[in-house]
């Protein structure tokens, strides 16, 4: 590749680098995977629609489909002598393409063999043959098998590569393939089948035994006439010595190929056909299969080393060629075994062991049954989700009940439709925070044009954030608890809320997620409705039932067992016939009762025990499979991996569903990893998902587990707990693991160790419900003396935690535990911490006295040992009690002083907090100019530290003072610019206050229908979220529009919804609010009068609600006599205002009640 072309990128993922074939179904390249930075090759297939005209966008689309689920085969291949297939999809442009292991130091196979003795090269054609029979059982030709596209590679291991020209059996209508390697049939035009692949195989056997080619390659139009009617000469395969030199001319001619439309006979395309030169070479990795012959030919062996004992052997083989080399189809062998059979039979070798990978793959292949509604539903929201109207799917159902095979159907589709696929997976157990987060956003970020920024925020999540976006990422400004937590949310979601291309986000297991990442699956949810973004989470309902109800948004799809027809349906997929037989039914029903995990285990068993999958049906069946029923069985499948590898496949058992192969390269002592890797996956224990191994389900992981004896179980954990600390020294995110291997293991030290690293990162990134697991786990385990410093550590964070989730009453028994501690070994500093902490969650309780008291008493501890930040923090909580005590002049003096002190230490976070309660004293003085600057100033460092919810509050806050000012524009300008944050990040409480603000400032400006949209589409909001708190305020402002509309049947109906949801949550400002409403529009002005005096008198009455009451109060005054206006005002002082909001909405209830009888 040279110019612009070396930094093409396929799928925003694999970096492009040089061609290392091209041919007409495409071209190959070496490349890198950005994601997991390893070297592979990328196949782009460029002529697939190109070959078949189209008539309509749908049926290009049914190509694709069909493709893509040619592509998952191909990637569903694990043998080894094939090229393993790691990725599939489509291009920005909708161009296919494949990605393969990119083999190093790989020789052509004819070239391989030079040299080597007879018996080797038998075992080349056998280890070819082997590969191409799990091909043919699988249904797949490969359609263009010839010397570049089987390689040796450097372990001596043949590899078949190359699927550019592969198709299922009953699909391979159209002619494709190299000359020198076509069969007659094919060249004739007509079907290929296996007997076409085993042609290919005899060719190359003759070169690779005779030292050339069958026939005269020099020529296009001999050789294609010597295809079709002569026979090769048999007497160079049984010579015990061949000097013969191969034509250089090969490269040119050899390498062509042939591509003809549907049916059409070769004999009607040769005489224009033959004279072009056509340069395909369709070479996936490294060398032109007839490279060699132009530099260096091949001379026969000097001695084929047959014993002169049995002279009948060279004859034998050159009979086995020479029937692969038939004319006719007919003639040639039926299955790549029988040539196997009888090679081995030849040299009097025993035939290899053939894998079970072959009855492996019915199974593992089984057709998608029995969901085909719940697909339907799926793949309409994916074509919905394309047009920007996303939605957020649960699929739910019991272990084994086919919910990832759903998810793997739709990939599959959203693949076809150039849908970028993300997927998350959840572990039972020791896993990182945010672990079902990791892999979707490292691969969003390959994707998005992040910031700095951004990518700071992020670094704590993806540790390798630089190598995926190429650049130094410097560090985010620190913030600490729910702040953090907040920026990260806004984060991720505005990443999100800026995709371009059609995302699928896919979570498995979300049964067994934190809080916290939950949160996030919350706030995605609730904001992709107008978004290309589709979202579909999978959970066990047994684990976790409640999980659809934490998450409303979710629309749930629940599974069931499969019916009496999906089970028929799903039999037949897997035995053919044999499926159908009501024998086999009734057994499949009984012992699964239609569960899919369960069904192809018992299908697994008995062809076992029958000896193959056709023989199941004829013969007895059981009452019942096992005794230990679906456990033994599946205990069964894990006993068909090898002896020698049952160990290393608990220990990856015991690392946990996903392989960490660095990990296991670790512990596997004598063992060839790759090689138990295929092992593994033949026998249906592992599988590769997303180029990433894994146990094919936790069900197998967790009997692996349950194989472990008791007593090996600690030495286990500790063998893989000291492998992570060798891979993985020092990394904070594996801490959670760490504590849990080292707790198996029995090393309570180590165990305390990384529960407490576990618990601080936790903390750090805000994974809250973790850290205070950690932190509890680990007191647990202090030793009871000379461990204070570290206890008083423990209760002081795990109080802090419990603050931030607003458990304040946990939070000051734990902070008052670790203050107690610090006092007695003079801990000041641990002192001072645990009281600014304890005084935050006073004044979280709402205890002002309390938490100042608290907050003084740190505050001489901080200044006393000069600690800069703990002095700025208690003044900071001191100033704003201050404030709500109305003592403005000692808050403005606290925070001044505050501020001076996060100035000094460069605590930007800091700054910005004091700054905005600086704006808040302001406002509530009424120095609207002050208020301003401050807001200014604190929206300015919330956007440099990356808090968008933090800048949006700020954002709020100086429209409500351009408000107050008068200047509508500004105000409404702020609120736009709010609006539009609070959407990028999914902060839909923002959404619903933005739109608040945005009416109410129409309803000044006197814009009423502008207002009451606004209005109407904030109440909305705050109802889909169930924010009552808004609903409430909302509500009222709908009154005072329909009440300034003079619509005053209206305006009481909104305010008496008000008063009841201001009752139920005791939200007094807004009764109150409510009653001064309901006082401008109720006929009955002594009553209303009655109201506004216990507004105006009662306690929780604000100044700002005592302004909004007065106009009210004196409109209705001059309109009754003076003597009825004070025996109401001293009438209302003494009401109690529950029982007004009582009777109030009792008789609403009873007028409405009579209206309806009335109807």
């Amino acid at each position: 590749m040279t110019g612009n072309s070396a930094a093409t990128l396929i799928g925003k993922r694999y970096q492009l680098h040089e061609s290392l074939g091209r041919g007409a179904m495409g071209a190959v390249y070496r490349a890198t995977d950005r994601l997991t930075a390893q070297t592979v090759a990328v196949k782009r297939v460029t002529t697939v629609f190109e070959s078949r005209p189209l008539d309509s966008s749908t049926e290009k689309f049914d190509i694709r489909l069909a493709l893509a689920r040619e592509f998952k085969v191909l990637a569903s291949l694990r043998h080894p002598h094939i090229i393993s297939v790691l990725d599939y999809g489509f291009d920005e442009v909708g161009q296919p393409f494949v990605t393969m292991e990119l083999l190093q130091e790989a020789r052509p196979f004819v070239l391989a063999g030079q040299g080597e003795p007879l018996e080797r090269k038998i075992e080349m054609l056998v280890e070819l043959l082997q590969a191409l029979a799990y091909l043919h059982r699988r249904g797949i030709l490969h359609r263009d098998l010839k010397p570049g596209n089987v390689l040796v590679d450097a372990n001596g291991q043949v590899k078949v590569l190359d699927f550019g020209l592969a198709a299922k059996s009953e699909q391979a209508k159209e002619i494709a393939g190299t000359i020198a390697y076509m069969a007659p049939e094919v060249l004739q035009g007509k079907q290929v089948t296996v007997a076409s692949d085993l042609y290919a195989v005899g060719v190359m056997a003759y070169e690779l035994i005779a030292g050339r080619h069958p026939f005269d390659v020099r020529d296009t139009n001999h050789l294609v006439r010597a295809i079709l009617n002569i026979n090769p000469d048999l007497e160079l395969l049984y010579a015990q010595t061949f000097y013969g030199e191969i034509v250089p001319e090969l490269d040119g001619e050899l390498g062509d190929t042939l591509h003809f439309e549907g049916n059409q006979p070769a004999t009607d395309v040769l005489d224009s056909q033959l004279d072009r030169t056509i340069t395909d070479e369709n070479r996936i990795v490294l060398l032109d299969d007839t490279q060699h012959l132009k530099n260096s030919p091949i001379k026969g062996d000097v001695e084929f080393e047959i014993s002169p004992d049995t002279p009948n052997e060279r004859y034998v083989l050159a009979s086995i060629i020479g029937r692969l080399l038939a004319k006719s189809p007919a003639d040639r062998y039926y299955d790549a075994y029988d040539v196997i059979q009888e090679l081995c039979a030849a040299i009097g070798q025993a035939v290899p062991a053939e894998s079970p990978a072959i009855r492996e793959s019915f199974l593992q292949a089984a057709e998608f049954v029995g969901r085909h509604t719940e697909l339907e539903q799926l793949t309409k929201a994916l074509s919905q989700s394309l047009s920007g109207q996303g939605s957020a799917w649960l699929v739910g159902g019991e272990s084994g009940v086919g919910k990832s095979r759903l998810l793997d159907e739709l990939r599959t589709h959203a693949l076809v439709e150039g849908v970028m696929l993300l997927r998350g997976q959840a572990v039972s157990e020791g896993g990182l925070p945010y672990e079902i987060w990791h892999d979707p956003l490292r691969r969003l970020v390959l994707t998005s044009d992040v910031t700095d920024v951004e990518a700071g925020i992020l670094k704590d999540l993806i540790s390798d954030i630089e190598d995926l976006i190429g650049r130094k990422v410097p560090d985010a400004v620190k913030l600490e608890g729910t702040a953090y937590q907040q920026r990260l949310l806004g984060t991720i979601a505005s990443i999100f809320q800026r995709q371009q291309q059609p995302v699928l986000l896919l979570l498995e297991d979300l049964q067994w997620v934190s809080n916290e990442s939950l949160e996030i699956v919350k706030r995605l949810s609730g904001m992709i409705g107008e978004l290309p973004i589709l979202i579909v989470g999978s959970y066990r309902t047994e684990d976790r039932p409640q999980l659809a109800e934490e998450l409303p948004e979710m629309t749930l799809l629940k599974l069931e067992r499969l019916s009496t027809e999906g089970i028929a349906e799903l039999s037949v997929s897997m035995l053919g016939e044999t499926g159908r037989q009501p024998q086999v039914l009734e057994l499949l029903q009984r012992e699964t009762e239609g569960n899919v995990f369960f069904m192809v285990e018992v299908v697994r068993a008995l062809a076992e025990e029958a000896g193959r999958l056709d023989q199941i049906g004829r013969v007895d069946l059981p009452q019942h499979i096992f005794a230990g029923g679906i456990q033994t069985v599946i205990k069964r499948r894990l006993d068909r991996v090898p002896a020698e590898g049952q160990i290393l496949l608990q220990l990856a058992a015991v690392l946990g569903r996903e392989l960490d192969l660095a990990v296991l390269e670790q512990v596997k002592d004598s063992l060839n990893l790759d090689e138990w890797l295929i092992i593994c996956a033949n026998r249906a224990v592992l599988e590769v998902q997303e180029g990433e191994w894994r146990f094919a389900h936790d069900k197998l992981r967790a009997a692996a587990l349950n194989a472990i004896p008791s007593e090996q179980q600690p030495s286990y954990h500790r063998k893989i707990a000291e492998a992570i600390e060798k891979v993985y020294p020092n990394a904070l995110d594996q801490a959670a693991t760490m504590a849990q291997h080292w707790r198996v293991a029995g090393d309570v030290d180590k165990e305390r160790f990384y529960s407490q690293r576990a618990g601080e990162h936790a903390l750090k990134i805000s994974a809250f419900s973790d850290a205070i697991t950690h932190f509890e786990r680990a007191l647990e385990l202090l030793p009871s003396q000379s461990a204070e410093r570290i206890e008083a550590e423990l209760h002081t964070k795990l109080g802090e935690t419990l603050q931030y989730i607003g458990d304040y009453v946990n939070a000051i028994r734990r902070l008052e535990k670790g203050l107690q501690i610090a006092r007695t070994i003079d801990d000041q500093t641990g002192a001072a911490r645990a009281l600014n902490l304890m005084g935050d969650a006073y004044w979280g309780q709402g205890d002002y006295p309390k938490a100042a008291a608290i907050c003084e008493e740190g505050l001489t501890i901080s200044r006393a040992i000069n600690d800069q930040r703990g002095i700025a923090r208690s003044l900071n909580r001191l100033g704003m009690v201050s404030s709500e005590t109305g003592d403005y002049a000692t808050a403005v003096r606290r925070l001044e002083e505050s501020l001076r002190y996060v100035g000094e230490i460069n605590d930007l976070e800091g700054c910005a907090i004091v700054i905005n309660n600086l704006g808040t004293v302001s406002y509530a003085q009424g120095d609207y100019t002050g208020a301003r600057r401050y807001f200014s100033e604190s929206l300015t460092i919330w956007q440099t530290v990356g808090d968008r919810r933090q800048a949006a509050i700020s954002l709020m806050n100086l429209g409500s003072v351009a408000g107050e000012q008068g200047d509508f524009d500004s105000a409404t300008r702020y609120f736009q610019e709010t609006l539009e944050t609070c959407r990028a990040i999914g902060n839909r409480r923002g959404v619903a206050m933005a739109l608040d603000n945005l009416g109410f400032v129409a309803e000044l400006k006197g814009d009423y229908p502008s207002a009451t949209r606004y209005f109407e589409a904030s109440l909305a909001l705050a109802r889909a979220i169930g924010n009552r708190r808004g609903m409430a305020t909302t509500l009222v402002n709908l009154g005072h529009v329909a009440r300034a509309e003079k619509s005053l049947e209206r305006a009481a109906d909104y305010y008496y919804q008000a008063l009841s949801l201001a009752r139920e949550i005791q939200a007094i400002p807004t009764l109150m609010e409510a009653l001064i409403g309901l006082a401008d529009v109720i006929p009955d002005r002594i009553r209303a009068l009655t109201w506004l005096a216990l507004v105006m008198h009662h306690p929780a009455t604000s100044e700002g609600t005592k302004k909004l009451a007065t106009p009210v109060l004196e409109k209705l005054k001059s309109a009754v006599s003076p003597q009825n206006a004070a025996a109401a005002a001293e009438k209302g002082v003494a009401l109690d205002l529950e029982t007004v909001v009582a009777e109030a909405l009792q008789e609403r209830a009873n007028m409405l009640l009579q209206m309806m009888g009335r109807v």
